[in-house]
């Protein structure tokens, strides 16, 4: 298995009025795991606890409980400075890319920001950022561009977290509030991205249709716990599920005319 979580369990506990103390479970026993070259989507409504297992998956959110094992390695018993040497392996794409990027550096450091803090030569790494931008279909120029400069942030987002060649990549709602026409193009990127490294896909999405144009199984979450669990579907959600999830219209099949709106 590429990553394998059992038990996984994230309590926060918060203190209200009169000092009274309660705790919201955003995880509870979650169970999941991918296999090598499988996408595998986490799907569920707003605050139902997906993004927070998947970035206790990252251990960027330390977890309260459970096993985390990326391929042999055990990453839930690391300690924090370990956990950040190994952090090539598993790499997450977010949902708001330009609000994890610095405004101040070019779009070539903040793709080799990764690999220059693992070491790799400013020279390999600024040939990396090059063809990953190429490969996400920016026009060569966006490397020396800022990010005021482009509206492309979902490309940017995903040239970027590939970046280190991880071995999981984790995509957090990196499709939502997009049109169709370009949901669909920024899926298809990740397709290709996933085909030509050889990568393992942890999809975070609220909407079981995104997720079943990518996905090769679900897992849907409800309240902090998975409720059901199977291959991904295309034309209806999975059977007895019972989560008001956000069932929007398909994509366009590959090769529409759309033009895609986030070019810079």
């Amino acid at each position: 298995m590429a990553l394998s979580v059992k038990g996984l369990r994230k309590v926060y506990r918060k203190r209200g009025f009169f000092g009274v103390e309660h705790e919201v479970r955003t995880a509870a026993g979650v169970s999941f795991s991918l296999s090598r070259g499988e996408t595998l989507g986490i799907v569920s409504e707003s605050r139902s606890g997906k993004s927070t297992a998947a970035r206790c998956c990252m251990r960027s959110i330390e977890p309260n409980g459970g096993r985390i094992a990326l391929g042999d390695l055990i990453l839930s018993v690391l300690s924090a400075s370990e956990v950040r040497r190994q952090r090539k392996h598993i790499q997450m794409a977010f949902p708001e890319p330009f609000a994890s990027h610095n405004p101040r550096q070019i779009v070539a450091r903040v793709i080799a920001g990764g690999p220059v803090a693992h070491s790799v030569s400013r020279h390999t790494t600024l040939q990396k950022a090059r063809e990953m931008v190429a490969s996400v279909g920016l026009p060569g120029r966006a490397i020396d561009c800022y990010r005021n400069e482009l509206s492309a942030g979902q490309r940017v987002g995903i040239a970027r977290a590939p970046a280190l060649e991880p071995d999981v990549l984790v995509v957090d709602e990196t499709v939502i509030a997009l049109d169709a026409s370009v949901r669909a193009q920024i899926l298809k990127l990740i397709k290709d991205i996933q085909s030509r490294q050889s990568l393992t896909i942890l999809l975070v999405t609220d909407d079981l249709r995104v997720a079943a144009e990518i996905c090769d199984r679900i897992v849907v979450i409800h309240p902090g716990k998975v409720v059901e669990a199977g291959e991904a579907f295309q034309s209806s959600p999975l059977p007895n599920m019972n989560t008001p999830v956000n069932c929007s219209p398909p994509c366009p099949a590959d090769g529409a005319s759309a033009t895609d709106q986030q070019e810079p």
